[in-house]
């Protein structure tokens, strides 16, 4: 009973947390957006991931009662690259010029792609296809059905789907074979653990 309480307090404090950095980002964007769009907007493009896979960690962890194994390493690559940084502090216009800047930051996009291990792929969550999922599914981008991208098959009602990080979902049966070979999405290309 008191480790159950123990997490529903660890999981309300946690999203008390993530509701706290979006309001924070929201608000650094609003004040960003006054001096600079570009400069808004590139601050949006470094945190958006960031606040993605941040209240990703918070569901997964309210789900399982218990935080995400990589959870604790992720704070710790929360630190912005040099090159975002220059970016950031950059408040002008950018102009052909900023070519190898913009290079330079592409370069530390990218991340190196290794497979995950069988043990990483099972604590990504599966779900299961309800009506009110396709509904807001509908709602949110217009059409009737989730499709599987990998097999191009709809996710019926009561049909298992494995959910990445970004919130793309998959049959298990597609998605596993690919992130044995890459640890991302085959969509987005985020990456899929931690």
């Amino acid at each position: 009973m008191a480790s159950t309480e123990s997490a529903r307090q660890s999981g309300t404090a946690a999203a008390m947390l993530c509701l706290g950095v979006h309001a924070i980002v929201f608000w650094l964007l609003r004040v960003m957006a006054l001096t600079s769009h570009i400069l808004a907007a590139a601050f949006a493009v470094v945190s958006l991931p960031l606040c993605l896979k941040l209240t990703y960690d918070v569901v997964a962890m309210c789900m399982d009662d218990e935080p995400p194994s990589s959870a604790r390493g992720e704070r710790q690559q929360l630190l912005l690259s040099r090159a975002h940084l220059q970016l950031l502090l950059t408040d002008r216009d950018f102009d052909s010029n900023d070519y190898e800047q913009l290079l330079q930051l592409d370069d530390h996009n990218v991340a190196k792609s290794h497979g995950a291990s069988e043990g990483d792929i099972d604590r990504l969550p599966v779900v299961t296809v309800t009506e009110t999922m396709l509904q807001s599914h509908k709602e949110a981008t217009g059409y009737e059905t989730i499709q599987c991208s990998i097999c191009l098959e709809d996710l019926a009602v009561g049909a298992q789907a494995r959910m990445v990080p970004c919130f793309h979902r998959f049959h298990p049966q597609c998605i596993d074979p690919w992130l044995v070979e890459k640890a991302e999405c085959p969509i987005c290309k985020f990456p899929a653990i931690g």
